[in-house]
C-alpha cells in the first residue's frame, strides 16, 4: 500500500517547496526522482506516466518541485547548481528508508539537475533516463550507461547533438520521428499518442533492465 508524504524545504530564494513523496511502508527499496522542465511539471503527460510506471514496478517515487521558477534563459546556468544542492538534500530528507537503489527519470532542464547530483554522488550510483535533454545535460549523459529519448524535430536538442550523442555506445538513444519538444507531434493528436505509447514502453524498459542489472 502507498502513501503519500510532502517532502517540505524552504529554498535559497525563499520559498517555501512541497515536494511530492509516495512510497510502499513494506517492499521497496528503490528511489524512482522524477525531475521537471521549464513549463513542465510531474503532472504532465511523460512525467505523469514515468511516475505510474514506477508504481507499477514496486518503486517509491519522488516527485521533484524547484524553489526558483526557471525559463529557457537558464539552460547551463549556474542557478541549476544551486537548485541540484536543493534537490540532492530533498533526496535525502526521504528518510522513511535507507534506499540503495537511485533512478533519475528527467524532462529538458530537468536532466541539467539530475546530472549535476549524479555527478556529485557518482554517476554509477545512479541509473538515469533523460527526456528531451538539453545539450548541455550531453556530459552526464555519456559518463554512464544511460537511455534518452530525442524527438527529431526538437529544436533545442539539435541534429548536431543527436550526432554526438550517437558516438556514444553507453547511451541507449530512442529517437521519435516528427515530435518536437516535448515529444508530441505538431497538428497530430493520434501520432502525439503513440508517441507517449512508445515513451510509456522505454519507462518500462528502463525500469525492468536496470533492476535486473543491479
Amino acid at each position: 500500500m502507498y502513501e503519500f508524504l510532502p517532502i517540505v524545504y524552504n529554498s535559497s530564494e525563499g520559498n517555501e517547496v512541497i515536494n511530492d513523496y509516495y512510497y510502499d511502508k513494506n517492499d521497496s527499496n528503490s528511489l524512482v526522482v522524477l525531475f521537471p522542465g521549464v513549463n513542465y511539471s510531474c503532472e504532465k503527460p511523460l512525467l505523469h506516466y514515468a511516475r505510474k510506471a514506477a508504481v507499477i514496478e514496486g518503486y517509491d517515487v519522488l516527485c521533484v518541485r524547484y524553489g526558483y521558477k526557471l525559463s529557457k534563459d537558464d539552460i547551463g546556468k549556474e542557478i541549476i547548481k544551486t537548485i541540484a544542492e536543493e534537490v540532492l538534500q530533498t533526496i535525502k530528507n526521504c528518510d522513511n528508508k535507507k534506499y540503495n537503489k537511485l533512478y533519475f527519470i528527467s524532462k529538458s532542464i530537468g536532466g541539467e539537475v539530475a546530472g549535476n547530483i549524479a555527478n556529485k554522488i557518482g554517476y554509477d550510483n545512479v541509473k538515469s533516463l533523460y527526456l528531451t535533454p538539453t545539450p548541455n545535460t550531453s556530459q552526464h549523459m555519456i559518463k554512464t550507461n544511460a537511455y534518452a529519448v530525442v524527438g527529431t524535430k526538437d529544436k533545442i536538442f539539435t541534429e548536431e547533438n543527436i550526432v554526438f550523442v550517437k558516438a556514444y555506445k553507453n547511451v541507449n538513444l530512442t529517437l521519435i520521428d516528427n515530435a518536437q519538444h516535448s515529444l508530441e507531434i505538431d497538428g497530430n493528436i493520434e501520432k502525439s499518442i503513440e508517441s507517449l505509447s512508445k515513451v510509456a514502453g522505454i519507462f518500462k524498459e528502463f525500469l525492468e533492465k536496470s533492476k535486473i542489472n543491479n
